[in-house]
């Protein structure tokens, strides 16, 4: 059995990808998601911060706090619960993202719009951050396979 390895072309055009991802996909999600910065909370923001009932997402050196996860200027109680239960490997960008994208462990809907549910929303926080732990791990052995095969076969990484 042969293994095909990708191409150098391809392996740029991943690269070009993921470059845009990570230089797009955060002014995208600020465009459509309500944040505010951390002086417009008061002076009990840094302190729900540190606690951990909010989180911020970070884009060109500024913090963001997404709105949905205030009720009448207070952090909801369930943001904090779900926080707890992503693996510590998550970035923000990846709760931020995983909040606003449909989930079908929760029949299609969005994190942010059932923040009532409380039990559904940990499972499904705890099965997607695992999920995504796992995928990061294999993209790692998966790079070093190749990178393994490029130097047996003496090619550049």
């Amino acid at each position: 059995m042969r293994m095909a390895i990708p191409s150098e072309q391809l392996e740029n055009d991943f690269r070009d990808w993921a470059e845009w991802i990570k230089a797009e996909g955060p002014a995208f999600f600020l465009r459509h998601h309500p944040s505010v910065q951390i002086e417009s909370l008061g002076e009990a923001a840094p302190q729900w911060r540190s606690d951990g009932d909010i989180f911020a997402v970070e884009h060109d050196g500024v913090e963001y706090f997404p709105k949905f996860q205030f009720r009448r200027q207070r952090p909801h109680p369930t943001i904090r619960v779900v926080l707890q239960a992503f693996p510590p490997e998550l970035t923000c960008w990846d709760r931020a993202y995983w909040f606003v994208s449909r989930d079908v462990r929760l029949d299609g809907r969005r994190p942010y719009n059932m923040l009532e549910d409380v039990d559904s929303l940990v499972a499904a926080a705890k099965l997607e951050g695992s999920r995504l732990v796992e995928r990061r791990r294999q993209v790692i052995r998966n790079l070093a396979f190749y990178a393994q095969v490029a130097a047996q076969r003496g090619l550049k990484g």
